[in-house]
């Protein structure tokens, strides 16, 4: 399974990308997500980092792989 969101402006934040996206893994809205993306990752720390160039952050969350690519924001959620 793997889903993406991509960020296109400063209000679509890479953090905010990353809780849709898994919300589509899970099946559920995002305000029905039953993790906090806060117990993973600093968000605005990623989102710092995920506009900047050439990086990339690879963090775990439950049972899945979240890659963000930073310049363009892209998101992808993969099951472990």
């Amino acid at each position: 399974m793997a889903t993406a969101a991509e960020p296109t402006d400063k209000r679509n934040r890479p953090s905010e990308a990353v809780i849709r996206a898994l919300a589509d893994a899970e099946g559920v809205p995002p305000e029905a997500l039953s993790v906090t993306l806060w117990d993973y990752v600093d968000p605005e720390a990623l989102d710092a980092l995920a506009r900047g160039d050439g990086c990339t952050v690879r963090f775990p969350v439950e049972h899945y792989d979240v890659t963000v690519e930073a310049g363009d924001g892209r998101v992808s959620v993969t099951v472990d």
